[in-house]
């Protein structure tokens, strides 16, 4: 995961421990750090 602040933008490393930017305060989000494709399923047709 990337950590991150909505309202400035600044980035923290996965490993932080604190959940609020110390910029400006406001609580971080976090995003994939590369994105990965979903999962499908295959069906298989049996007869």
């Amino acid at each position: 995961w990337l950590y991150y602040c909505p309202a400035c933008g600044k980035k923290y490393p996965s490993d932080q421990k604190k959940m609020i930017c110390e910029n400006c305060g406001t609580r971080l989000k976090r995003k994939p750090l590369r994105k990965m494709p979903a999962k499908k399923h295959k069906k298989t047709a049996t007869g």
